[in-house]
């Protein structure tokens, strides 16, 4: 029974040694504009943040818009 438990204690801590340092290198960010209901704003794989500028413009009266970045 105890064998088990520090191997599973093992496993555990080898795969939280290996995805952290991963999720350490991804980072993004958050731009948020306005006030209201919210609106989420993700650019697409060869569009930029900056494509939105115009649609933030627009709706950030109504809309309280998340421009992940």
């Amino acid at each position: 029974m105890k064998l088990r438990f520090h191997l599973l204690f093992l496993v555990c801590f080898g795969i939280i040694g290996v995805v952290l340092p991963a999720l350490a290198n991804y980072s993004f960010g958050v731009r948020i504009v306005g006030r209201g209901a919210p609106m989420i704003l993700i650019p697409g794989l060869k569009a930029s943040v900056d494509t939105y500028n115009d649609v933030v413009a627009y709706h950030k009266n109504r809309y309280k818009c998340y421009v992940i970045t």
